[in-house]
This record gives C-alpha cells, structure tokens and sequence, in this order.
C-alpha cells in the first residue's frame, strides 16, 4: 500500500490508510513494519477506515531520540490519529505494538473504542528479561543482519517454519533495512516499559487478546493473570501458534479483527 509522510513532533511518521468507516488502526511489532498489515488492510477495509502507521525507527518512520519510550511513541501515534481525524479507534497493537497501544489507552482512555493486545502483554519486562534485552542489545551492536536472521525465525511456532519459510525470508529482508541504532533504540523502550495491569483493570470498553500456545515470547500464567482484569475481556486462543499468529493463523486472527471493526 502506498505510505504517506508527515512530520510529528519534529518526527517523521509514515501511514497507510484505507476505506471509510470507523476508524480501525493496526500497529505493527518490533523490527516489523505496516506491511504486515497489507493483506488484512484489504480485507478489513470493506468495512472500516483502516490506519496503519510505522512506528519511530520502523519502516520509512524517522527515529525519535536514542531511546524509543512506549509512551512517547504511543503519544506520537495519538497526535497523528488527532491529525487525521482518527479517534475515537479501535486499536490494535501486534507485540511491541501492543506495548505502545497500552500506553496510549492509558494516556488517552476516550481514544478508545476497543483494545487488542495481538500477541502482546501488559506487565513489564522482568529482570530475567531485561537482562536478554540487554545480550540482544550487544548482539545488534556486533552484527546486526545476524541477529536478524537468527530473532525472526524463533517467533513462529517450530511446526509453522517451514510452511512459512517464504513468509520468514520476507520479514528478514524488511527488517535488515532497520538500521542498528532503531533496532536498539526499541529494545531500550521495550526494557524500561511499565505494568499496565491497572490500565486493564480501568478500561471501560472490550480488550480482545490473541494468544499463542506455543509462544516462548510471552508467559502463559501471567497472560492468564491478565485476561481477567478488563471489564469486558474476550480471548482467541491459538494452539497451534506462535508470536506471528497473523501468518500461523490468519483466518482464525482476520475472524477476531473483522469483528473488531464491525
């Protein structure tokens, strides 16, 4: 899809948007980009406006500082969906995306028609966690292509591999054009990011949660933990699945955001 540039903030911010309707906005994961987002866009905009920004550092999307905080991310997104008239949306947020998603409906709660944290969670990195962000930061810092190469594979599920592969061959060309320095400025983010269990607890309209069984990115228990805290929760759980579910599983997945933007 064709991307538009505007400068927030000082900051160059590429989108996408397509057909009318409630607004419906997608945001993609760490060292992804909206083009994941190209084939559901087609579907999904038979019947909403949908929006699908690059995040600062991804895509044809400018950095933002040395280090990509979720919440200033998620504030930048906020002023570019003001600026296109955007809000209240349903919002959808794909990993980190989910990260920055939260910020945003905890920031903005009457920007929010729906959340959906897409393979994304609401607690914070734990010490453990932090300390792999910070090898990967080292790893990066080395070879960068490499990382690349050996990070995106281990997303999907080890039964889903090699029926993707051409989809992982995909996703490893687009993100080697992420310089090392976005690479580790996200890192940064997603390391000093905060609970969000509260943000759950006090929102007041529907939080959908797509979960992979076979996801070694997210915790199990405390993703059960978490689904319980919405007024309004509603879960897709994938068994089959890994962190990528929009490719593992894209039927199952396109279901839950065709209801989303009904």
């Amino acid at each position: 899809m064709e991307k538009t540039i505007t400068v927030v903030e000082g900051v160059p911010l590429a989108y996408s948007e397509r057909g009318t309707g409630k607004p419906l906005v997608l945001l993609h994961g760490f060292m992804e980009s909206s083009e994941i987002w190209d084939d559901y866009a087609a579907v999904l905009s038979e019947t909403s406006r949908v929006i699908t920004p690059d995040l600062p550092g991804h895509g044809s999307s400018g950095m933002a500082g040395p280090v990509h905080r979720m919440d200033e991310m998620a504030l930048l997104i906020y002023r570019l969906l003001h600026q296109l008239k955007a809000l209240p949306c349903t919002l959808v947020g794909h990993s980190m995306g989910g990260y920055v998603a939260l910020e945003l409906a905890s920031l903005h709660p009457e920007a929010i028609r729906a959340l959906c944290l897409f393979h994304s969670n609401a607690h914070e990195d734990s010490p453990e966690a932090r300390l792999n962000r910070n090898r990967a930061i080292e790893l990066v810092k080395q070879d960068r292509l490499r990382f690349i190469t050996h990070f995106i594979p281990d997303l999907f599920a080890i039964t889903n591999r090699s029926r993707l592969a051409s989809e992982i061959k995909t996703l490893q060309k687009r993100a080697s054009s992420i310089t090392a320095e976005s690479v580790i400025a996200a890192l940064e983010g997603m390391k000093i990011r905060r609970n969000h269990y509260d943000t759950l607890r006090d929102l007041k309209v529907p939080v959908h949660f797509i979960v992979g069984q076979k996801d070694t990115r997210v915790d199990m228990a405390r993703m059960q933990e978490q689904i319980l805290l919405p007024q309004q929760s509603h879960v897709l759980f994938l068994r089959h699945c890994g962190h990528m579910g929009y490719l593992e599983a894209r039927e199952e997945c396109l279901g839950v955001l065709k209801s989303l933007g009904s």
